[in-house]
């Protein structure tokens, strides 16, 4: 006689209700860090309070709870997030390379220069990561990235001049953009200019990318040169 055939269950799935509570969390959750992004780069980590961050979001602070725990986690996931945004720019600006290096130092250098412009809470908040008591925790967090740009350089096997080292030779022109971002108000009173003049913007480049060029090794000339 053949054994019986075991009836079997088809897999769960959500019903259509439980789908559409789940996106509903799901957007509030983004509405959420979005808020953070803005206030947390506003007024930092202590002025930015939960309850600002609720509101601005249009959700509850039991709601910020429930998602992230508790605001030093939210505070950790929107660093993350802006984060994860900067690595996959380099990772494109990467898979892009076509074997001249210092054309690609001259194309990273503008279009972190135009992402960074376009998102300049970004660079706050980065400088606000940077300034809290916890930025051990902002080194752990973009350490993978940091790691992902090196092993890229050092297929390139360029040259620095003698007493320069590498990493810093890649960190100095990197944070150096950075401080023009975060300083653009000042720099466009001092030096005269607009950072979204194409004119103006090619200055500043040209500057980072003859800074870059020197410290790893490459030919000034070809730094950033004139269309």
């Amino acid at each position: 006689m053949p054994p019986a055939i075991s009836e079997q269950k088809a897999p769960h799935s959500p019903s259509a209700p439980a789908r559409g509570e789940q996106l509903r969390s799901q957007q509030k959750k983004e509405r959420i860090l979005e808020a953070a992004e803005l206030l947390f780069a506003e007024a930092g980590y202590e002025g930015a309070t939960v309850r600002r961050i609720a509101e601005a979001a249009n959700a509850n602070v039991a709601s910020i709870n429930y998602h992230f725990g508790s605001k030093h986690a939210l505070w950790l996931e929107t660093l993350q997030r802006v984060l994860d945004g900067i690595r996959d720019e380099a990772i494109a600006e990467i898979s892009a390379y076509q074997g001249n290096a210092s054309a690609f130092i001259d194309q990273a250098l503008r279009r972190f220069f135009d992402y960074f412009l376009e998102r300049e809470h970004h660079v706050r908040l980065i400088y606000h990561g940077q300034a809290r008591g916890d930025s051990e925790v902002f080194l752990r967090l973009s350490r993978p990235f940091f790691e992902q740009v090196y092993a890229f350089f050092d297929t390139l096997n360029l040259r620095p001049p003698a007493g320069i080292d590498p990493p810093l030779a890649l960190m100095d022109p990197a944070y150096a953009l950075l401080s023009l971002i975060h300083r653009r108000k000042e720099l466009e009173i001092l030096l005269g200019g607009d950072f979204r003049d194409p004119a103006f913007r090619d200055r500043l480049l040209r500057h980072l990318s003859t800074m870059a060029h020197l410290l790893l090794g490459l030919p000034v000339d070809t730094a950033f040169p004139q269309d």
